[in-house]
């Protein structure tokens, strides 16, 4: 289980969730969209999802009666792995993104890793030639530092992960945030019905999820028994690392003015644009996607 995920298990034993008079069960999550459908069938009221994996709900399901009411990730989870110091194909040391130029990509065609990484190093660095070693995810994962292929792409948080699996290699991420790509990342979603029915559900929710994060932050180590315990597969140091690394994905300059989950609608839709041509994905309306008034209220508060 992902760092990513550990302020919420600090949150529950903390009591942050009852502070807001909510009572919160912490469900398995669900892989790529199917969190997005659960919360629109209401067999959840919120999940933390990718902009990624809502646009796939949408494309499954045009008019999926969910929306974003909290940002997270103020930044894009995407980066490109390397190992440092070692040439790519083309006999590069890679300092910079455009140095990839030629460097063989670990990833499918079809993997939407890989095509996070194509779209951006065609759309933001304008770089062409990018090759593909086509290896299965699950494979490439661990054999970054074999010499197979010279990148892996895959979302920052999981640079404990990628460095634990390649123990004889020195990893290096490059973040697409840090190169020019200014979209979202990831949020809390729930359903048009949650927000029309239990409109103060919404906003205790994202008054917890705001404590939640400041005190994760105030305390990297809370909660870490109990999502070892949920998930005894979990290497701590790991967790504990990747919610380091998640954290500066939340904390940027946003959150020091306006406190954590603040998204802004024109920043949203050409978060929506971007990934919708990545991904291959039809556009949504973009107003059917997000509701701003919880955090606004918070902020405001």
């Amino acid at each position: 289980m992902p760092g990513f995920h550990l302020p919420y298990f600090g949150a529950v034993d903390a009591g942050v969730f009852q502070r807001h008079g909510l009572e919160v069960e912490i469900l398995d999550p669900e892989p790529g969209p199917a969190n997005v459908h659960r919360v629109a069938s209401r067999g959840a009221d919120f999940c933390l999802t990718s902009v990624n994996h809502f646009l796939r709900a949408w494309d499954e399901q045009p008019g999926v009666a969910v929306r974003f009411v909290f940002m997270l990730a103020q930044r894009s989870h995407m980066a490109a792995y390397v190992v440092e110091g070692r040439p790519t194909a083309t006999g590069v040391i890679p300092q910079h993104p455009r140095d990839l130029t030629g460097a063989r990509v670990g990833g499918a065609a079809s993997d939407r890793l890989a095509k996070e990484y194509l779209g951006f190093m065609r759309r933001i660095i304008g770089v062409d030639d990018l090759p593909l070693a086509e290896i299965p995810y699950a494979e490439a994962l661990p054999r970054l530092g074999s010499g197979q292929f010279d990148v892996l792409p895959d979302f920052i948080d999981l640079l404990p992960r990628v460095r634990h699996k390649n123990p004889a290699a020195a990893v290096r991420a490059f973040r697409f945030a840090d190169y020019g790509l200014p979209i979202y990342g990831s949020g809390l979603v729930t359903s048009d019905g949650v927000i029309q029915e239990q409109p103060e559900t919404v906003e205790r929710m994202v008054g917890a999820m705001r404590e939640a994060l400041e005190y994760a932050r105030a305390h990297p180590e809370a909660g870490l028994e109990s999502l070892v315990r949920r998930y005894p597969d979990t290497i701590p140091a790991v967790a504990r690392d990747g919610w380091q690394v998640s954290s500066q994905l939340i904390f940027g300059w946003e959150a020091a003015q306006h406190g954590p989950g603040w998204f802004e609608p024109a920043r949203w839709a050409d978060t929506l644009r971007y990934e919708a041509q990545v991904q291959g994905f039809p556009l949504p309306p973009i107003e059917a996607t997000y509701d701003t008034q919880f955090v606004s209220a918070a902020v405001n508060a």
